[in-house]
């Protein structure tokens, strides 16, 4: 076999463009190391190139050298191995790319903000078994191996230290176990300005159970379901039908409440597993019913719940749905009527008040609860006058207490103030301060049972909507020139002959409303006293019932449409 010819082109490169391992003085050059060390699964970048720098007995600084890589002062090995991938590609047959990183599972809890990720951390366990460094251990919601379930250590049990916590490994020939802080230099000799390695093995640090509620905690947040038992993920919160993610979100709060609770505490690894273990046994008393709840009332004390009540929706979001429905439903009983109603207490999940402008069910809603049905009752579902037999009235079912019935229907879901309500219904404005008055007199038992039969006037109409839109029809019928020509058309009248009395009945019966309630152009004081006069009379009954009504609602039906084919405001 004939032997190779020197390439006579070859010149020995200079120590700066120095590219190979070795150089041939007869031109033969080494671009591919002999000895390739894997990437273990789940390993850091300096885990990796330290060990592959311990297997050839090489500093990390003088491995970069070999292959031609400047490391600066303060440099993250991550960075630079990222930077000159090909270089390390070509020497060591490793693609960087390969590294895993950890991405902890987005949570929307703004009280986690001062949970840092940490790359000190360790297992004393699993790096006697593995013998590298796991990028799982630095994860800002860890403080337990899942594996072993004992605390992780972050400091070197000879120096107290914190491992990797300055790049004077880069220097230090040894393998993964081994600290690589240096000692200080007086302690080694008066002689010395550098302080010698302090060579402790980490393997050796001390071994910390972690109690079964910090390792569901840690599960649960990390979204690895492994090592969270059943217990640590109940199928319902506070009476809801809780998911996976949704749990984790309430998890997370309250942890994050725990970890405020001792803000004035250095950040430590037991102030950390502390949090995860009050958060968890908060998160349990969730599920419990007609049972004390200490943790879950200290937590709300320092999350200072109260301000759901002020807030709203927008309050009840950084706390979560389920939160604010805990301490809705625990203060229920304090609340003012129109607060109860904004928040629909009567039924088993309270929820925060809806937008009056959006009374429809969002897909974006957390819990699936809340997605079923409509946050609140559209307008055009109430009459004016609500059935009697539909509710258990805790005040006289004359007209004024089914408008009242009415207004709080109106008002179930929304909270908002009376004076929109009276307005909504087409109700005089004074009214709604006789009304509303009755609400404060309401004994506590009458009227949990009227906020319940509230709620099952509410599913029923979800479940079979009416067919007629009365909001529409009370904005129509406020016109008395409108209802003057429609009863003039078939009964061969003129407008200005209809009599008064006509009017109110015909809004009254069009609108689902009472006569005495209709708009001052309708039905003043004086045309009130006429009604109850002549209600008898046979031409004011035709205009609330017979084929002359029929006929009469078909032409306002299509006067409505014509004017105006969308939903008008109110008047």
């Amino acid at each position: 076999m004939p032997l190779s010819q020197p390439d006579p082109t070859f010149a020995l490169p200079t120590p700066r463009s120095r590219r190979r391992l070795r150089d041939i003085a007869g031109g033969y050059s080494i671009d591919r190391w002999p000895i390739k060390i894997d990437i273990a699964e789940g390993e850091t970048p300096m885990s990796w190139f330290r060990r592959v720098s311990d297997r050839y007995q090489l500093t990390p600084r003088q491995l970069c050298y070999s292959m031609g890589i400047k490391l600066g002062n303060n440099a993250k090995i991550a960075v630079v191995l990222n930077r000159h991938r090909d270089t390390v590609k070509a020497a060591l047959d490793v693609w960087i790319e390969d590294f895993t990183t950890t991405h902890d599972e987005y949570l929307r809890s703004p009280w986690l903000g001062s949970f840092v990720d940490s790359a000190h951390r360790f297992c004393p366990l699993c790096l006697q078994e593995n013998g590298c460094w796991k990028a799982s251990w630095g994860s800002p919601l860890s403080v337990v191996c899942p594996r072993h379930r004992i605390f992780y250590v972050d400091q070197c049990p000879q120096c107290g230290a914190q491992p990797w916590r300055t790049d004077a490994w880069v220097g230090q020939c040894a393998p993964v176990h081994i600290c690589t802080a240096r000692l200080a230099a007086v302690e080694a000799g008066p002689k010395r300005k550098v302080g010698q390695w302090c060579g402790a093995d980490l393997r050796q640090a001390p071994r910390t159970p972690a109690p079964d509620t910090v390792v569901q905690a840690q599960g649960s947040l990390t979204g690895d379901q492994r090592w969270a038992t059943e217990r640590s993920a109940p199928t319902s919160l506070c009476r809801f039908g809780i998911d996976a993610p949704e749990s984790r979100e309430v998890l997370a709060t309250l942890i994050g409440a725990a970890w405020t609770q001792t803000r004035c505490e250095p950040p430590t690894a037991n102030r950390r597993a502390n949090a995860l273990h009050v958060g968890m046994v908060a998160y349990r008393e969730l599920a419990t019913t007609d049972r004390p709840t200490p943790y879950l009332d200290q937590l709300g004390v320092v999350m200072n719940l109260d301000q759901v009540l002020l807030g709203g929706s927008a309050s009840a979001s950084m706390y979560g749905p389920v939160i604010a429905a805990w301490h809705i439903d625990r203060v229920r009983d304090h609340l003012a009527p129109r607060k109860q109603l904004g928040w629909r207490t009567g039924r088993p999940w309270p929820s925060p008040p809806a937008n009056p402008t959006t009374p429809w069910a969002s897909s974006h809603a957390r819990l699936p609860e809340y997605r079923q049905q409509p946050p609140c009752v559209p307008a055009a579902w109430v009459p004016q006058l609500l059935p009697v037999g539909c509710l258990q009235l805790p005040w006289r079912p004359d007209p004024a207490g089914r408008v009242l019935a009415a207004m709080c229907l109106l008002n179930l879901g929304r909270g908002i103030q009376w004076s929109y309500i009276a307005l909504e219904l087409g109700l005089p404005a004074h009214l709604q301060h006789v009304l509303t008055r009755k609400l404060v007199d309401t004994p506590k038992p009458a009227w949990r049972r009227f906020l319940s039969s509230l709620e099952d006037i509410f599913n029923d109409m979800c479940q079979s909507p009416p067919r007629i839109n009365y909001r529409r029809r009370r904005i129509t019928a406020a016109d008395p020139q409108l209802l003057r020509r429609c009863v003039a058309e078939q009964t061969s009248r003129q407008p200005q002959d209809v009599p008064q009395d006509w009017l109110a009945t015909l809004w009254a019966a069009y609108t689902g409303g009472d006569a005495r309630f209709a708009p001052s152009e309708i039905a003043s004081a004086s045309s009130n006293e006429a009604v109850r006069q002549s209600g008898s009379s046979s031409d004011a009954a035709q205009m609330a019932t017979g084929s002359l009504y029929a006929r009469i609602r078909q032409n306002l039906d299509a006067a409505a449409v014509e004017h105006s084919p969308h939903d008008p405001q109110p008047p």
